[in-house]
């Protein structure tokens, strides 16, 4: 006979995402991509940021990727595992990245960091023709903006 608690747990999707999971967990060669979908709904993107501390908080190291059709979702996850505290990262489009990266205040910080891991060496280029594209780019990017504003 099932108790309310039970009942209650039948309801929340969050146990039945972590059903989900643990049974894939309990496999002995544990590796390669889980999938874990639900119709439109059903507490996916409320229930899995929970699903993921559990486990962080249980020690498990492993890794979690959320995709969906819709940028809003990823949008809305994202929030979720930050309000979590949940270490994440949010791969957006090219043109936000580019945006985003261009918006940096001080980009000597970031490519210090490229130095550091020898990206400049392995990617065959220098820091110097990167730091000139990155300026072209800026003065590209400005100058669009200027002629965007020119037409609104």
């Amino acid at each position: 006979m099932m108790t309310s608690i039970d009942i209650e747990k039948e309801l929340d999707y969050r146990y039945y995402y972590q059903r989900v999971i643990d049974q894939q967990l309990e496999k002995e060669e544990w590796f390669g991509l889980k999938l874990v979908v639900g119709p439109t709904g059903m507490g996916k993107t409320s229930a899995i940021p929970n699903v993921i501390k559990t486990y962080q908080q249980a020690g498990c190291e492993k890794r979690f990727i959320y995709t969906s059709h819709r940028h809003l979702l990823i949008q809305e996850m994202y929030k979720n595992l930050c309000d979590a505290g949940i270490p994440c990262v949010y791969l957006k489009n090219d043109e936000d990245v580019v945006r985003d990266f261009m918006r940096k205040p001080n980009l000597a910080d970031f490519l210090n960091r490229l130095d550091g891991y020898q990206f400049f060496h392995l990617a065959g280029t220098s820091r110097t023709i990167v730091e000139k594209q990155i300026s072209s780019i800026k003065s590209q990017a400005d100058i669009l903006s200027q002629m965007s504003a020119t037409f609104r």
